[in-house]
């Protein structure tokens, strides 16, 4: 009967670490990394304002999640004839924020695993998106295009697609997305239940789901002209 009981507590405490909240988001497409493109010349330069523009993530753990945005360190978009050809962002890691009420110690040891556990921060202090390709996208009411670029994070690189709502407004750009992606593909495998080094019998209530959520709103203005 203890045996029984036993067996019983770990397939709970399994099945409690499967029903934890989730992304309803697209998943993005990703993908070996790509070729990127150089700006041409009269290509127009959009500097993407970081007091405006937000990018906010999402981790999903057991019955609970947290909340919080990442800082843009610098970013910019090559337009040519109103479309996207090019652009980079880079984020400031060690600025990662919470943002979901989370205080005192729980807060301190949750920001120990973010920038310890999860990003490393200090061998990769920042990270970086850079625009590939972006394609005019239709049948989606709730986007305009697909993004598609190389995302460096955690010291790994590969290519991510997402769709989003591009907006250009004589020389101002607005883009829009919420989409998620698995972690582990960046080597972000703290408390995630595929690691095979994560001990889930013992620390189910502790899992982490594999896919974080971002959501995107990007403002960017013209302030020069590419001279290459």
């Amino acid at each position: 009967m203890k045996h029984l009981f036993l067996t019983l507590s770990v397939i709970l405490m399994i099945s409690f670490a499967g029903c934890g909240s989730s992304s309803e988001a697209n998943e993005a497409k990703t993908g070996e990394a790509q070729t990127t493109t150089e700006s041409k010349a009269g290509t127009k330069m959009l500097n993407v304002d970081a007091t405006t523009s937000k990018v906010n993530w999402t981790g999903f753990g057991v019955g609970h999640n947290h909340t919080g945005n990442l800082v843009i360190k610098e970013g910019a978009v090559n337009v040519e004839n109103g479309n996207i050809v090019s652009g980079k962002f880079t984020f400031d890691m060690k600025q990662i924020n919470v943002t979901d009420g989370t205080s005192g110690d729980d807060l301190k040891k949750l920001m120990g695993h973010l920038s310890s556990g999860f990003f490393k921060t200090d061998s990769f202090p920042t990270s970086s998106f850079e625009i590939t390709k972006v394609e005019a996208l239709s049948g989606d009411p709730k986007a305009t295009h697909t993004i598609t670029g190389n995302l460096n994070l955690n010291g790994v690189t590969k290519s991510l697609s997402f769709p989003a709502k591009v907006e250009m407004n004589g020389d101002n750009l607005s883009t829009a997305a919420t989409f998620k992606f698995n972690r582990t593909l960046w080597n972000i495998v703290e408390n995630s239940k595929t690691n095979k080094l994560f001990d889930l019998k013992k620390f189910a209530n502790a899992a982490v789901e594999d896919d974080i959520e971002l959501s995107l709103d990007i403002k960017a203005a013209a302030t020069a002209t590419a001279s290459k």
